[in-house]
């Protein structure tokens, strides 16, 4: 159950940093396994010593985690955001992960989490961008794709005649184009627009409505996408 618990708090920790801070993920390795017995054992240590302060500070600072803060401070350990897209620890479904532009980011912590779990789900992962050069992280997932037998990369351009060795359309549409999609799980991530027009896309299609799962998002310095409209 503590294991359990543990590998849940990782997903959420890292969804959420990359969710917010698409910019991070390069910081890390591809493959995030052993990030989570660091994770643990640093927030095992803060834990153990609170009251400590003086010890405390200097392992906070040591990590990098602050630089500003001092005792007396208030430091706020909440939920994580984006839990809307987290797989429930029962399901066992086939996955459809549609994402427009950095929406890429919290999929990734969901990759990781099924090839932890032993590659036992598919996974089609399509990844949408207006132009070529707005494909967030391609060349690494796409090399994942290639090394993980159950992960199919699929990039989606939908607004740039140049591109080449990538589907034309949007995102959306590219993933219709390739099933029905109506005995998986499907979450949706990207701007506002992408993931209104996307969800409006999928139901149309008759897909039902408690099986798609999505959030917007969009980083503040990513150019905006509008994968599901366009």
């Amino acid at each position: 159950m503590a294991e359990q618990v543990g590998d849940q708090a990782c997903l959420h920790f890292y969804s959420t940093l990359f969710l917010t801070h698409p910019e991070t993920r390069d910081l890390f390795p591809l493959g995030m396994a052993g990030q989570r017995d660091k994770l643990l054992g640093a927030l095992g240590r803060i834990v153990s010593s609170v009251d400590a302060l003086d010890e405390l500070m200097a392992f906070l600072q040591q990590l990098g985690l602050v630089q500003a803060l001092r005792v007396g401070d208030v430091l706020r350990l909440g939920s994580a955001v984006g839990q809307r897209l987290t797989l429930p620890p029962d399901g066992g479904e086939d996955l459809l992960l549609i994402a427009g532009g950095t929406g890429l980011a919290p999929f990734k912590a969901l990759i990781e989490q099924v090839a932890s779990e032993g590659g036992r789900r598919k996974v089609h992962l399509i990844m949408g961008a207006r132009t070529e050069r707005d494909l967030y992280d391609l060349k690494a997932m796409t090399q994942l794709g290639r090394e993980q037998r159950w992960l199919t990369i699929l990039p989606a351009i939908s607004a740039d005649p140049f591109a080449s060795r990538v589907e034309r359309g949007t995102a959306v549409d590219i993933a219709l184009r390739y099933g029905a999609w109506r005995e998986h799980e499907i979450y949706v991530c990207g701007s506002q627009e992408m993931v209104a027009g996307t969800v409006e896309g999928l139901a149309q299609s008759g897909i039902e409505p408690e099986r798609i799962r999505f959030e917007p998002f969009q980083a503040k310095s990513a150019p905006a996408y509008s994968g599901g409209t366009s």
